[in-house]
């Protein structure tokens, strides 16, 4: 069964595993490497791949990154907390029985939703970043993941 993620969410976990990036994605700079050649020899020239695309196909950026939204996102929904650690313990906790990574806070994959949580580095704040299937599956997850810092 293949995994539905976002491109966001793909694109960072794919960097720090293998940097494969997807085919959809592919296909869209090798149609811009076809269009401008130089793009292969010019340094600096990768940060005219989207603006470029967003000319040949002429469609504005938000049209051209449809494709790869898969979910819909909570944004980052900051909370004060007492103590960031002891909230990220007792969430990981409750999620004790699904998939769990701890590269930038607390990241639970869910697999048709997920969320990272992790504690601001300048104040006494936890940020929250959720996706799920939809705007109302965001909001009912969002939550069900805040019940769990005991506010």
């Amino acid at each position: 069964m293949t995994q539905r993620i976002s491109l966001t969410r793909y694109l960072v976990e794919q960097q720090r595993v293998d940097g494969h990036i997807p085919s959809q994605l592919r296909l869209l700079l090798e149609e811009w490497f076809n269009r401008v050649p130089e793009f292969r020899i010019k340094p600096g020239a990768d940060t005219t791949v989207f603006p470029g695309l967003m000319s040949i196909r002429n469609l504005p950026l938000s049209e051209l990154r449809k494709p790869y939204e898969r979910y819909a996102a909570s944004g980052e929904i900051n909370t004060v907390v007492p103590d960031t650690g002891e909230v990220i313990e007792r969430v990981a906790a409750a999620y004790a029985g699904v998939q769990q990574d701890r590269l930038d806070g607390l990241t639970v994959d869910h697999g048709d939703w997920w969320f990272n949580l992790r504690p601001s580095n300048t104040e006494p704040l936890l940020r929250l970043n959720l996706e799920a299937a939809d705007d109302e599956a965001v909001a009912a997850r969002v939550a069900e993941v805040k019940a769990h810092f005991g506010l």
